[in-house]
């Protein structure tokens, strides 16, 4: 999930977008959006997901221990996303999932 006006707002000014957990831990990798693009593209859904910030101009840092992982991580620069296909991915954060997310961050800071 990202901040889709957050993130725009912070690119037209020249600053440098990037997440603090830019693949979730692959929380979202089972989403039937990312398999299909996984299968269609024959990349894994890390790969996808880390193309797709790429692609939107994210400062993308992948973490892991996993020397394949790493070498995986790597093989992100032989392709494109389609333009619908970032859509598609783009659709995965709704503006409910940002509002939720927002309360959140809001009652832990109370909290």
């Amino acid at each position: 999930m990202y901040r889709p006006s957050l993130a725009e707002y912070f690119q037209r000014k020249g600053v440098s977008v990037s997440a603090s957990k830019g693949i979730g831990r692959g929380e979202c990798f089972d989403k039937a959006p990312i398999q299909k693009l996984s299968t269609k593209y024959s990349k894994s859904p890390a790969q996808i997901m880390l193309r797709w910030g790429l692609q939107k101009n994210f400062c993308v840092v992948a973490k892991t221990a996993t020397p394949s992982r790493m070498r995986e991580n790597r093989s992100i620069l032989d392709y494109y996303l389609e333009d619908e296909d970032m859509i598609i991915l783009d659709s995965l954060t709704s503006k409910e999932d940002v509002k939720k997310r927002d309360e959140r961050e809001l009652q832990s800071k109370i909290t």
